[in-house]
């Protein structure tokens, strides 16, 4: 049996979209310090966020907001296109708090 393609005209490709966010999918990252708490944005591009603080010896927070243990937890902005970015060494974050997943009925478990 012979198989053969013939390359076909096909569609044109698609514009870019000039509205296009700047920055990738980011998650939300609360971060604890034995003497703070960071709370900012990260991209972990699908990686779960013990892996993504893992792999490298600082973690860079975009649009960051550093307020103290005790303090009430403040409003979080989305970061623009100026950000300040923070980097924490791994080996100072006693915890951190992973983003919220969306709960929609596709993410259910199927037993």
């Amino acid at each position: 049996m012979t198989l053969a393609w013939a390359r076909g005209k096909g569609r044109a490709s698609p514009k870019p979209d000039t509205d296009a966010p700047v920055w990738p999918v980011l998650a939300e990252l609360e971060v604890y310090t034995a003497t703070r708490r960071l709370i900012g944005w990260i991209a972990p591009e699908g990686e779960r966020t013990s892996d993504w603080i893992n792999k490298s010896n600082e973690v860079e927070l975009v649009g960051a907001v550093q307020t103290g243990l005790a303090e009430p937890r403040p409003e979080l902005q989305e970061p623009g296109a100026g950000a300040v970015r923070v980097r924490v060494p791994t080996s100072e974050i006693v915890f951190a708090v992973p983003p919220s997943l969306p709960q929609e009925r596709h993410l259910r478990l199927h037993r």
